[in-house]
């Protein structure tokens, strides 16, 4: 169950990894800081939603597993 969990995580993760790079990157350039800066921040939320989702997807595939196995 959390091997299945985890294929849908690293599917689903990098597309949560670019929607966050985007619209971080969009509201930064706003602010008029330099483009490097812009970036390294764009690509810091873009690893923290990667993981977060990755993390998310094996910890709800480890609940799962023990709620079916305690029924």
């Amino acid at each position: 169950m959390v091997s299945l969990f985890l294929l849908i995580g690293l599917v689903f993760s990098p597309l949560a990894a670019v929607a966050a790079f985007i619209i971080t990157y969009q509201e930064w350039s706003r602010h008029l800081l330099p483009q490097r800066v812009v970036i390294l921040r764009s690509l810091w939320m873009a690893v923290v939603a990667f993981v977060f989702f990755v993390v998310g997807s094996v910890v709800l595939g480890e609940a799962f597993r023990l709620a079916l196995q305690s029924s």
